[in-house]
């Protein structure tokens, strides 16, 4: 069935909408500043071009906080030393950030530095979803503000929260909550209050308030 569904997809609009990702990311990265947003945008192309059967619209949140906005905020504060800086610290995280044994002390220091430095990002994310609802919908951007501020410190992450409140509340979906992760439970808090079930449309609409939000950024 997934099969069948993504050709059908493809067939009716998913192509153009994978091309306009991609002619976007080669646009993007012609500008050192935007380079990640390029990067991001050819992650979309290729979730754009095969989409059912794969978790889409918590990791479109949840990476375009962490990497593209962290990315142009850090090199906007610091220039290319702060560019470098911010991504050996997220670099760290992502192989020693974990609740091991082997990497319980130094790997806990890296990630929760790298919480540090993403705290600015985090928020920006959140306002640029909002904003980017609001260019469509102001009661769904102000539905996303309200669970931003209800939901976004209840999540197990000091950070990913407020992207994915924000993304929660824009789409009326109620995302996180309690998964599973290499076969063991991890016990978070929902955000937002809407269906627990996302379909093609929420994932059409995922895309377009992150490209949206990628557009206002750039234009910052």
């Amino acid at each position: 069935m997934r099969t069948f569904l993504n050709i059908v997809w493809f067939i009716t609009g998913g192509f153009l909408l994978a091309l306009a990702y991609f002619l976007f990311g080669i646009i993007a990265c012609i500008f050192i500043v935007t380079i990640p947003a390029g990067v991001a945008s050819f992650r979309m192309a290729n979730f754009a071009l095969w989409p059912f059967g794969r978790s889409v619209v918590q990791p479109i949140k949840g990476s375009g906080s962490m990497s593209t906005f962290s990315n142009i905020v850090w090199f906007l504060v610091a220039g290319l030393p702060g560019l470098f800086a911010y991504k050996a610290i997220n670099t760290a995280d992502s192989m020693i950030g974990h609740k091991t044994e082997r990497h319980r002390d130094f790997g806990y220091a890296s990630a929760r530095f790298d919480d540090l430095i993403n705290l600015p990002a985090s928020r920006l994310s959140a306002l640029l979803i909002v904003a980017a609802a609001a260019m469509v919908d102001r009661a769904a951007a102000t539905r996303a503000g309200q669970t931003v501020m209800r939901d976004a410190s209840s999540h197990r992450s000091p950070n990913a929260g407020c992207p994915e409140a924000a993304m929660a509340g824009a789409l009326d979906l109620s995302l996180a909550g309690p998964r599973v992760y290499d076969g063991v439970t991890v016990d978070d808090a929902f955000m937002g209050d809407g269906r627990r079930d996302a379909n093609a449309n929420d994932i059409r609409a995922a895309l377009d308030l992150y490209r949206r939000a990628d557009f206002l950024l750039i234009a910052l």
